[in-house]
């Protein structure tokens, strides 16, 4: 795989985030981001073979929650009126 496509396809989700103008589409567009640097960070992990690899495993433990608790926040926002106070999605953030 080319080594540029990954950066050239950041600026292309990055410009969607920005520029996508219905909330869920920009939205998804933040998950896909997410979603892309945990993949960079375990193939990071991969590639590279570092000799203590569990602290990179935890960036990509905490970047996995992180993400899925955007992707809970957007399911109560588009399933609900309003998001609660304290909802589901803010249990995940904190984990």
């Amino acid at each position: 795989m080319k080594w540029w496509l990954f950066p050239a396809s950041a600026v292309v989700a990055c410009g969607g985030f920005l520029f996508g103008r219905p909330a869920v589409v920009s939205e998804a567009f933040y998950v896909a981001i997410a979603a892309a640097s945990i993949v960079a960070v375990l193939a990071g992990i991969r590639v590279n073979r570092p000799p203590v690899r569990g602290a990179w495993f935890l960036i990509a433990a905490g970047s996995a929650l992180w993400a899925l608790g955007d992707v809970a926040y957007l399911t109560i926002a588009l399933t609900r009126e309003a998001v609660p106070m304290l909802s589901f999605a803010d249990i995940i953030y904190l984990l």
